[in-house]
């Protein structure tokens, strides 16, 4: 009989305040008085790459991104685009919003073959698992000049006499392009994880030249001329000879194209390496997209069974994913739940594909409820500026670039919930509309509203148990957080959660508020930083989920990947139950699952020293609504024995989805990556049982080596035994 504590401890032991903050009432401050201020100042705007680089004419496959200045400030916007014949693009304008400076940052405005004026191109199909994927024919986007107007929105209409600002855009179907395909050549940008087969196809490349099929991950880091271009992540760099044309045919460049889901799709581009060479070469080699954009992601499943609804959704109805977000000085944004004086952005990556076609979606923000509902009618906020905005969804994947949805001298201390109403119909729907914040979590909070639980955070210690100072650094992996809650009086708290994040990357755990002494001061387990830089936030909401908040920052070296034999890294998502606890062991040459011999939560914690016989160490216990990571590592100062050494994941508890497993050798390398939809300690067939991810088979002594290989099998035989 296993035996675990099943809650995260807190422990008595709390100097910074931060604000309290509320939701369920509209609070005070901001308002309508706050938007549109000031006057517009020489407005101007222009057309830019994913790059940031301004441009006067693109591809067919690529994203319309524009932006501008000297508009109002906190204003709000429509924009109208005209295709080459003078109609819309769109059956309605976009409504986009601009900073306190008038500014409005680069935004992607439009992918011109999922216009809802031109079916012709986009079309709703199935995939080779006959599942609905979205495709595309680049070759039905109409060539030549796109005219983009931006209007005030007080302006009844949006057109050349009404604009603040105009810009031309050329799409010039003689540029070379290279995107991502299913087997027929059709355009896909969604495909499933373990699943689908992606095939590249290339037009107007260089004739009868080798071009290398290089697929990168989707970074921001634009590639700099002359260098490496980095590895395939496939594995293998397929190549396609042209044609007289400067075409290639379907050519496929991953079989059953598979990654880790964190919490977000895993986006990826292709990269035409023009010869072959394996550099970068400006003017020469041409990507699907660069920067934020991506080529095309791999996801899960739209709901199908009950099985496949389980592993995507938060409680089996409903799409949770992080949407609000703070910009970070690029284009890319950082999911954080508390907003200090900081503009409130929207950024949309789900692990989910849209079973439903999509081009410009709503997005509201609404005061945050327990009991959102199917059905509901979405309704913004009083006081505010507007009531949704409307942007495009990238088709397909239904992604979406960094959206400013909030600017923060119009902000209204609450609690909120963003919900992006992908089939624009004003009501959520459970299952097709996707929302941040649901079932007693805040999406967001803005501090400040009156009788919300006061809280600071008085102390972070790291895990060696040395204290690092509030937005500090430390080189371990792992740290606590000490705080005070102290409720209004007559009020009781209803729940408290720590959320961390890291760039694209974001953690939560929900605290035991039942072990809160009386005095209110208490401190978190163990958590998981990432590498870098980690905002961290803790909030707690009140009977009448009003909320107090604090947070900071904490960066950390993660040095667990240094000076090791190998480690192996779990992560995984939040399923239907509203507990889960999935545990990482490692079992030694002819070990026992859950003996002395195998290293997991009973007898290999690093607070505890490790295990010894094992000679492995496990970060931390990653438990009670904690997604990881779980990290096991054999130091290199320990003797390695002469075998196989197992990596298995047992649902101790609950279920888990998207579980993934990193695996790192002597150099702290990243080898493998292997994933897993569900796993669950109740269910029957595939979904049930321990999951055997694969073997390090190595050499004995402390010099020795490690050889890794996938198994990935599940059953409930104890396949780890």
């Amino acid at each position: 009989m296993k035996t675990k504590w099943l809650r995260l401890a807190l422990a008595a032991a709390f100097v910074t305040s931060v604000a309290a903050c509320g939701g369920g009432d509209s609070g005070g401050g901001g308002g309508d008085s706050a938007w549109n201020t000031g006057s517009e100042t020489n407005p101007a705007m222009s057309n830019v790459d994913a790059a940031g680089n301004a441009v006067t004419s693109i591809s067919p496959n690529a994203p319309v991104i524009g932006k501008a200045q000297g508009l109002l400030q906190n204003g709000v916007y429509n924009v109208a685009i005209l295709k080459p014949d003078g109609t819309a693009l769109n059956n309605e304008n976009l409504k986009l919003i601009s900073d306190g400076n008038g500014n409005l940052s680069d935004s992607i405005m439009a992918y011109l073959g999922a216009g809802e004026t031109n079916p012709a191109a986009m079309t709703l199909g199935k995939d080779a698992a006959g599942l609905p994927v979205m495709k595309m024919n680049y070759k039905a986007v109409t060539p030549g000049d796109y005219k983009v107007y931006i209007c005030r929105s007080d302006k009844s209409t949006c057109d050349a006499s009404t604009a603040s600002a105009t810009t031309t855009i050329t799409v010039d179907d003689t540029k070379p392009y290279v995107f991502s395909a299913d087997s027929t050549g059709a355009g896909v940008n969604s495909f499933l994880n373990g699943t689908d087969d992606v095939y590249a196809v290339v037009t107007n490349g260089p004739p009868n030249t080798l071009i290398g099929l290089r697929i990168v991950s989707n970074s921001f880091q634009i590639f700099s001329n002359g260098n490496p271009i980095p590895a395939d992540a496939s594995g293998v760099t397929e190549t396609c000879n042209t044609d007289a044309a400067g075409a290639c045919p379907p050519t496929l460049i991953w079989t059953k194209a598979s990654a880790t889901l964190d919490n977000q799709a895993a986006l990826f581009d292709i990269v035409a390496d023009v010869g072959n060479d394996g550099n970068w070469n400006e003017g020469t080699d041409f990507m699907d997209a660069s920067g934020y954009v991506p080529g095309f992601a791999i996801q899960n499943a739209t709901p199908a069974t009950s099985a496949d609804i389980a592993a995507i959704t938060i409680d089996g109805t409903n799409l949770v994913n992080d949407i609000a977000c703070a910009a970070d000085g690029s284009a890319y944004c950082t999911h954080v739940d508390i907003f200090n004086n900081t503009d409130v952005y929207g950024y949309l990556n789900p692990t989910v594909r849209s079973s439903v076609p999509h081009n410009l979606a709503y997005k509201f923000i609404i005061l945050h409820s327990d009991a959102l509902k199917n059905g509901d009618a979405l309704t913004p906020i009083q006081n505010f500026g507007y009531d949704h905005t409307v942007d495009p969804l990238q088709w397909g994947c239904t992604n979406e670039g960094r959206i400013l949805l909030w600017p923060k001298g119009t902000q209204i201390p609450g609690c909120y919930d963003v919900v992006m109403d992908v089939n624009k119909n004003l009501v959520y729907d459970a299952g097709i509309d996707v929302v941040d914040g649901y079932s007693g979590v805040c999406g967001f909070v803005i501090p400040g509203v009156e009788g919300a639980p006061a809280m600071t955070l008085d102390a972070i210690t790291d895990g060696a148990g040395g204290s690092v100072p509030l937005n500090g650094s430390t080189g371990e992996t792992t740290a606590t957080f000490t705080f005070t809650v102290t409720p209004a009086s007559g009020k009781t708290l209803k729940q408290c959660t720590i959320q961390w994040a890291s760039g694209k990357s974001s953690s939560e755990a929900l605290l035991d508020i039942t072990a809160i002494p009386s005095g209110g001061q208490m401190t978190t387990q163990k958590i998981n930083l990432f590498t870098g830089v980690n905002s961290v936030s803790i909030v707690c909401l009140d009977q009448d989920n009003k909320a107090g908040a604090a947070a900071t920052t904490i960066e950390s070296s993660n040095t667990s990947l240094q000076n090791i034999h190998f480690q192996a890294s779990l992560n995984w998502e939040k399923s239907s139950n509203t507990y889960y606890d999935m545990d990482l062991h490692v079992v030694m040459p002819g070990g026992a699952y859950f003996g002395n011999t195998d290293c997991y939560f009973g007898n290999c914690k690093e607070a505890s020293g490790g295990n010894p016989t094992v000679g492995a160490i496990l970060n931390v216990d990653c438990i009670d609504q904690c997604t990881g990571p779980e990290n096991i590592w054999i130091p290199s100062s320990n003797a390695l024995t002469a075998g196989i050494y197992k990596v298995c994941v047992d649902p101790y508890s609950g279920e888990g989805k998207n579980l993934s497993i990193a695996v790192y050798d002597q150099n702290g390398a990243l080898v493998d990556t292997v994933s897993h939809a569900l796993l669950s300690d109740s269910l029957s067939g595939t979904l049930a049982g321990d999951w055997y991810v694969g073997n390090f088979t190595c050499a004995a002594g402390t010099s020795g080596t490690c050889t890794w290989s996938r198994v990935d099998t599940v059953s409930l035989s104890a396949p780890c035994q």
